[in-house]
């Protein structure tokens, strides 16, 4: 689970960049076409879905020159993590060169560590997520259960204050009671807005994305700034054939069917829900964009897919010293290059984890070692614990009754060889002198085999 958080991770960062970059051109660039705006959202959608980037000269993604990956296999598991940096670089790299500081049998235990945990968070993160989305559609569901159909699929209910949109395959636009001919006029335009470009369906998309990617902030500014774009993009699908005194009726509506704003929410679709007051300014002060203003808006959103879907080359071409261009290295020389420098660094190679109860009960009549502590086989020999590495994985057997012929073997990690079957037996819990004890960093009892 972890290793599929940290991909979700190198992701969010680098989608992050083409996130800020949307909300720059959009603050910029006021003048286009809010359905444009849209687009921009969609491009930033198939960043933070697509699994790959392409490279490109002409990418804007910071440290995407850096290539830093680290390692943690499992053998024994056949299992085989590597957290890929490209395009992310110098702004994750140091977080991960900090590991390096601690002993080298400890290194890549505390990697483990640290992303199982970050793991266990965001799938908590997760659960959260889709169960408030989940509690906000039964309560609206519980709110429109008296409502009464129209016609085709439209109702009516008194318990609303606003209209909206409820349902994917098969949406219903749902109205409150007392709406007068004109405000029903808009309120249905509107939302007709809404179920030709399919909004009922790109909203609940956006949330799935900020449940997965919650811990991202700047995913929560984008998906509000969406939820706002779309709302205006409607708005101005309807608008734009209304005289001056008919868009002052559309405006009214919108305020007579305003609701108290919420800054996240995954359903439904509602007509006053979002920034009401920007949107009549926007409503009353509409002007057709020329169609160079569209051009232009369309070719920023060219520019930025290009410029943040893609990473920049691991290496660019340079002129050796007889002024003949060379070609770049691959990410594959690069890497060896980058590694025969370096000290090699031993790794996990396999992880003993802790028994669970019912299975060690089980299985101490049949000769299999029982974990009480987790412990980890390294690929240069020694043995390490979360909080120490040792040189010796001893099995010490003797029998602790002579008038019994059970025997009972303790494995320990030390680093002495100089252990005996009567010093494990009293140091696994039977003195009560604690200097039968072992100190942590010399030696540590770590399972048993009955």
């Amino acid at each position: 689970m972890w290793d599929i958080f940290l991909e979700f991770f190198y992701r969010s960062v680098s989608a992050g960049w083409m996130i800020l970059a949307v909300i720059l051109f959009r603050a910029a660039f006021r003048e286009m076409p809010k359905w444009v705006r849209c687009v921009l959202w969609g491009c930033v959608a198939i960043r933070l879905v697509c699994p790959f980037s392409l490279e490109s000269p002409v990418s804007l993604v910071p440290g995407a020159d850096v290539l830093h990956s680290v390692i943690v296999s499992d053998s024994a598991a056949g299992r085989s993590v590597t957290g890929r940096m490209t395009g992310v670089g110098n702004v994750i790299s140091p977080v991960m060169e900090s590991f390096s500081v601690k002993p080298a049998s400890d290194n890549a235990v505390r990697i483990i560590t640290w992303t199982n945990a970050a793991g266990i968070v965001w799938c908590i993160g997760v659960l959260v997520m889709l169960c408030s989305a989940a509690v906000s559609s039964l309560r609206v569901r519980h709110t429109v259960r008296e409502a009464v159909r129209d016609r085709n699929d439209i109702y009516f209910c008194d318990t609303i204050k606003t209209p909206f949109i409820r349902g994917f395959i098969r949406p219903r636009v749902y109205l409150p009671s007392g709406l007068t001919a004109t405000e029903l006029c808009h309120v249905l335009a509107h939302e007709e807005a809404h179920l030709k470009r399919r909004d009922q369906l790109w909203k609940p998309l956006g949330f799935l994305l900020l449940t997965v990617y919650w811990f991202q902030p700047v995913c929560w500014l984008a998906y509000i700034l969406f939820c706002r774009d779309i709302e205006l993009a409607c708005d101005e699908r309807v608008i734009r054939r209304l005289s001056f005194e008919e868009r002052q009726d559309y405006s009214r509506a919108l305020v007579n069917c305003g609701q108290q704003r919420r800054l996240v929410s995954v359903c439904p679709l509602a007509f006053g829900e979002v920034g009401v007051k920007a949107r009549v300014k926007e409503i009353l002060n509409y002007r057709k964009p020329s169609r160079w203003i569209v051009v232009i808006a369309l070719i920023g959103c060219a520019v930025i897919a290009v410029c943040f879907w893609t990473n920049r080359p691991a290496t660019n071409p340079v002129e050796d010293t007889a002024g003949e261009e060379r070609a770049p290295e691959s990410s594959e020389a690069m890497t060896e290059n980058v590694t025969d420098s370096l000290p090699e660094e031993p790794y996990v190679i396999k992880m003993y984890e802790v028994t669970p109860t019912e299975k060690s009960d089980g299985d101490q009549q049949d000769g299999v070692e029982t974990v009480y502590v987790p412990y980890y086989e390294m690929s240069d020999g020694t043995w390490a614990t979360a909080d120490h590495s040792y040189k010796y994985r001893l099995e010490i057997s003797g029998n602790p009754r002579s008038s019994s012929a059970m025997t009972i073997t303790y494995i320990v990690l030390s680093n002495t060889q100089e252990i005996t079957f009567g010093q494990a037996m009293m140091a696994s819990g039977l003195s009560s002198n604690l200097d039968d004890y072992f100190a942590p960093e010399e030696s540590v009892i770590v399972g048993v085999i009955w």
